[in-house]
């Protein structure tokens, strides 16, 4: 095995050489760099505020050249929720004078924070309770509990930063340091509050809540770093406030002018509808009754049919083309046509029934989807619905089997209405005539059902032809239901 080789001090000497050798360009730009706060407040402006931790901690030089303003600035631009909000309990506690002032270094640590500052465990933001990052556990072990009663404990630098409790407030028990040394937390601790009632007692006229409030650690005291803090604070908060009012001011006058646009070009693809359909008065009044929709960028109409085949294309600025153009043309008038179709057959069905039946025909609504009417009246919806959906195949014979079907559905449905008005006033008292009172027509089988079903069962067949029902029938039904009514009970 080859012995050791033995190092020299002349080896030693070259290398401590080579080691504190520095590049003359090097030095002159560090020096420039750090003599000049200008470049570097520049150059921190532009960073994000998780970069500009470890831009500072790069060499001594840039720590001292920290400021407050840096990282309040960075914080409140880009810091995100928890940042944002560590930062304002911060200020709130310095604003009260209830902690001890951070520097700039530590204000950005604690701003950036993730883990407890005592046991390492994973926290989010500032704790409110004493404004220190620590996690919940270490917030509650390192705690003295006061009476509420005592003098020192309403004092205004103790009231607005002890953590309440059921029996009176707890404060840290002994001051708290941050691994460089320095003085973070709440400024009054329980030591502190010992010496107070230690030395009230032992003061001239044993009074302790005499002696509080002489006390200097008790009383607020102006601090330059605390006004610079809160200055920069609302400074700044104000700076982002007008940002964001000036973003929102840009997006709404972009928002106006991409609708003006839209709107341009939908006047004039309505104006090019509009001589295709210059032969029907009608529908250039409908086009004519349009209200523009700031917040679709699109036109409403007063006709149902033309919002169904106009709304998409008033809407979208890419189809007002000539063929797109004539195609809503067509579809509107097609749908013009078939409505008209439906509204006179309706009238002709109106003219053949009676007045009084006439009535459910009349409440009809206008379905551009299904392209057909929907009716008022259950019975008329079941004869109506489906051969006016294609108007243009009714002939008059199909028109008069509608409307002998409507007359003939009505007329039923009256005829059972007496019946059982009838039967209710034979058997007004009974719980029976209430069975018959909650009575649902079926429009499909055109028949009444009932609550109970014995009376369905004896009402349902007589019903499904009631004009043939003599005075011996309903005689005969009375009788059945009491029957079946007491055999029930």
């Amino acid at each position: 095995m080859a012995p050791k080789r033995k190092s020299t001090s002349k080896q030693h000497a070259s290398k401590r050489q080579k080691v504190t050798t520095k590049d003359p360009n090097q030095a002159l730009i560090a020096d420039t760099l750090f003599g000049c706060a200008d470049i570097v407040a520049i150059i921190v402006s532009f960073l994000h505020v998780r970069e500009l931790l470890p831009f500072v901690c790069a060499s001594k030089q840039l720590r001292s050249l920290l400021t407050y303003e840096q990282v309040i600035r960075a914080t409140l631009l880009h810091g995100g929720y928890y940042p944002q909000l560590s930062l304002s309990r911060i200020v709130s506690s310095v604003r009260l004078n209830t902690i001890w002032i951070p520097s700039p270094l530590r204000l950005l640590r604690v701003v950036l924070g993730k883990r407890c500052e005592r046991c390492n465990v994973k926290v989010s933001n500032v704790r409110e309770t004493f404004c220190v990052f620590f996690c919940e556990n270490c917030t509650i072990q390192p705690t003295q509990l006061f009476q509420s009663q005592m003098p020192y404990i309403n004092a205004p630098r103790v009231e607005y930063w002890c953590r309440k409790g059921y029996y009176g407030s707890y404060l840290i028990s002994s001051p708290l340091k941050d691994r460089c040394g320095n003085r973070i937390g709440p400024l009054v601790t329980a030591a502190d509050m010992r010496g107070i009632q230690t030395g009230g007692k032992s003061s001239p006229s044993k009074n302790v809540a005499a002696f509080t409030q002489s006390c200097d650690i008790l009383q607020p005291h102006a601090d330059s770093a605390r006004e610079t803090i809160l200055e920069s604070y609302k400074r700044n908060r104000q700076y982002i406030e007008d940002k964001k009012a000036a973003l929102e001011r840009a997006r709404e006058e972009a928002a106006k002018r991409k609708s003006d646009a839209l709107q341009s070009e939908a006047d004039e693809g309505i104006q090019k509808l509009k001589d295709i359909l210059s032969h029907d008065q009608g529908l250039l009044t409908k086009l004519e009754s349009r209200e523009w929709d700031s917040r679709y960028c699109q036109y409403q109409f007063s006709d149902i049919i033309l919002d169904g085949v106009l709304l998409t294309w008033s809407s979208d600025r890419f189809v007002w083309s000539s063929a797109n153009l004539k195609e809503a043309a067509n579809e509107i008038q097609r749908m013009t046509n078939k409505r008209r179709l439906a509204d006179r057959h309706i009238q002709q069905i109106m003219d053949y029934v009676d007045h009084e039946d006439a009535g459910h025909v009349v409440r009809s609504d206008w379905h551009f989807a299904g392209g057909c009417y929907h009716f008022g009246c259950i019975c008329v919806n079941g004869v109506l619905k489906n051969p006016l959906s294609d108007p243009r195949s009714l002939s008059e014979n199909d028109i008069d089997q509608l409307a002998i079907r409507v007359k003939r559905i009505v007329h039923r449905k009256r005829s059972a209405e007496n019946i059982l008005e009838v039967l209710e006033r034979n058997l007004d008292g009974l719980p029976v005539a209430d069975d018959i009172k909650r009575r649902q027509w079926h429009h499909f089988c055109w028949y009444f059902s009932f609550s109970k079903s014995y009376v369905d069962r004896i009402l349902q067949e007589p019903l499904l032809s009631p004009w043939e029902i003599s005075d011996e029938k309903l005689n005969d039904l009375e009788k059945q239901l009491r029957a079946a009514m007491e055999k029930q009970e």
